[in-house]
């Protein structure tokens, strides 16, 4: 009888033991949620990515972080693929690797200038793409803003980061005629340049009067 009631008893135990895991597991599971929820700063970016789209979004958002939910598709009459640009007043890091610092403010066409830069008549706009919006600078650190200082002309800056030409063009015809601006330059392919030594090329486009 001793025997039997020890074999009775071993899978008694491994069902204990497993329960025992399946309990652990659960329990550090809850405990990360809670814990990332409340320090969503411990999360690697590279982690965060893989994470479900609302909780991704929930937690980029407590960081202080960029979502798709500040962003706009604006529509293009060259068949190409969608254009996003930022919603006006929408918040972004000085610093995306400093989310918790500094912060800069879309103005109220969505675009990166200080309140004084955005207001009517403009002489010349600008648009780019990363170098030339507000990446580390604030609106009055950027190329445009430095142009009008230095040249007296009330400039606006129209960059958008992550696009190029073909996306710069429609950004400059939606939103550009309505300033009856002068001119406009685009700062065409500044990265790659600027990292090969190669000059900046700005291109200018007479609007007219």
């Amino acid at each position: 009888m001793a025997a039997v009631s020890t074999r009775a008893e071993k899978p008694r135990s491994w069902a204990g033991r497993l329960a025992l895991i399946a309990y652990l597991i659960i329990a550090v599971a809850i405990g990360l949620e809670v814990l990332l929820r409340v320090f969503p700063s411990a999360i690697p970016l590279r982690l965060l990515r893989h994470f479900d789209d609302k909780l991704r979004i929930s937690i980029a958002q407590r960081l202080g972080m960029p979502t798709r939910l500040m962003v706009r598709e604006i529509a293009r009459d060259d068949g190409g693929p969608p254009l996003f640009m930022s919603l006006p007043h929408v918040t972004y890091p000085l610093d995306e690797r400093d989310p918790g610092g500094p912060v800069i403010i879309m103005d109220d066409r969505g675009f990166c200038n200080s309140p004084a830069a955005q207001n009517p008549p403009i002489d010349a706009i600008t648009v780019g793409g990363s170098i030339s919006w507000c990446v580390a600078v604030p609106p009055d650190g950027t190329w445009t803003a430095r142009l009008g200082q230095l040249s007296g002309l009330r400039t606006y800056n129209m960059s958008v980061p992550g696009v190029g030409p073909y996306e710069y063009l429609q950004v400059v015809k939606q939103f550009g005629a309505a300033l009856h601006q002068r001119g406009a330059c685009i700062d065409d392919d500044t990265m790659r340049k600027q990292r090969s030594g190669q000059p900046l090329h700005v291109e200018s486009i007479d609007l007219g009067e």
